[in-house]
């Protein structure tokens, strides 16, 4: 269980004028691990978060407050092709969604109607160790799809939800031992971003 309260902060908006701003975050998560046959290895979890921020301006009195919340479920699969002394080689898939509190102030204590923005990501990929340590590696692919991005509307002057992105990606790495005191190293990476809606 985890549970964070921001200091206390002003920003000077004017003469003699100043914002408080005070935040309350927190958090927990549940994660449960299964082998199954000494090869398969399962894993799923849970978090919950909270969150809630309050401005004012002690000045006048006034004041806004927006609270908000989240389940996030994640869950993988990890598989032992290969698991010899000298030489392994795992199989892995995850899947997992997340949430992105968002605070806009559109004023000094008014805040934005707009929805937070969400993601649902998937990865699976091979790692592998061969030959001892003489060479390691991993290679993976990616894809995450964020939902209700947030974006400013220059002609309405207001932030809102602009639509949905899709982000497609590989990941790799190496790692090559040729002799003691010798490390030779390679990685790659490729990101295609795509907007799939806008608004």
């Amino acid at each position: 269980m985890t549970g964070e309260e921001t200091p206390r902060s002003e920003w000077v908006l004017s003469d003699k004028t100043r914002r408080d701003t005070v935040e309350h975050d927190a958090g927990a998560f549940l994660r449960k691990q299964l082998t199954l046959f000494r090869a398969f290895h399962l894993h799923g979890g849970l978090r919950f978060d909270t969150f809630e921020r309050t401005q004012s301006i002690p000045a006048t009195g006034d004041e806004a407050s927006q609270k908000d919340w989240a389940l996030s479920p994640s869950a993988g699969l990890n598989i032992a092709v290969l698991d010899f002394r000298e030489h392994k080689l795992n199989a892995l898939v995850s899947w997992g969604r997340s949430f992105s509190p968002v605070f806009r102030a559109v004023s000094d204590t008014e805040f934005a109607d707009i929805t937070p923005e969400t993601s649902e990501g998937i990865d699976a990929g091979l790692k592998t160790r061969l030959w001892g340590r003489l060479l390691e590696g991993s290679a993976f692919f990616y894809q995450l799809d964020r939902k209700d991005v947030i974006a400013w509307n220059s002609t309405a002057e207001s932030w809102q939800n602009a639509g949905k992105w899709r982000v497609r990606g590989v990941e790799t790495d190496w790692l090559l031992r040729p002799v003691r005191g010798l490390e030779v190293s390679a990685a790659y990476t490729y990101r295609k971003p795509v907007i799939e809606q806008s608004t």
